[in-house]
């Protein structure tokens, strides 16, 4: 008999498997690991992204943001993890750092995130939470999100 995986590592795997996607640009193995509807909520804004194409734009904003301080991608460690409803869900916290050749380009900033297993055995982001002030990637992106689509969810 196998152990069973923990949260941490599940939400680990997500985290890198997110982060694979974003180094290589490919929003169809982005949108994959998301569930829908989806809610990313920051200090100042909520964002409600209903469909793949409310997403969108973030992705872009984030790839853009990413490029144009030399990063491939956000390199996330995850912090604590814990199922809850039956092992189908994973309330999970993890910091972010932004990394440029080994040098930290931004403060690292922590995130809190929700993790449901579809009925596929996938597990997908339902809900992020950035709670930190500062010069942190996520309200960069809100910002960016929020001037081109001024309504995310509601086209």
């Amino acid at each position: 008999m196998t152990d069973p995986v923990s949260a941490a590592t599940l939400y680990q795997r997500h985290l890198d498997a997110v982060g694979d996607t974003i180094a290589a640009r490919d929003f169809a193995g982005y949108c994959a690991l998301y569930a829908f509807p989806n809610t990313m909520i920051t200090r100042h804004t909520t964002l409600h992204f209903a469909t793949e194409a409310d997403l969108a734009q973030l992705f872009r904003s984030m790839c853009h943001s990413l490029q144009s301080s030399s990063v491939a991608a956000p390199a996330r460690i995850c912090m604590s993890a814990e199922f809850s409803n039956e092992n189908r869900t994973i309330q999970g916290t993890h910091r972010t750092w932004l990394v440029n050749h080994a040098d930290e380009i931004q403060q690292s900033y922590t995130a809190r995130a929700t993790l449901h297993l579809g009925d596929d055995g996938i597990w997908r982001l339902t809900e992020s939470q950035y709670d930190e002030d500062g010069p942190i990637l996520p309200n960069q992106v809100v910002a960016l999100t929020t001037i081109n689509h001024p309504n995310p969810g509601n086209p």
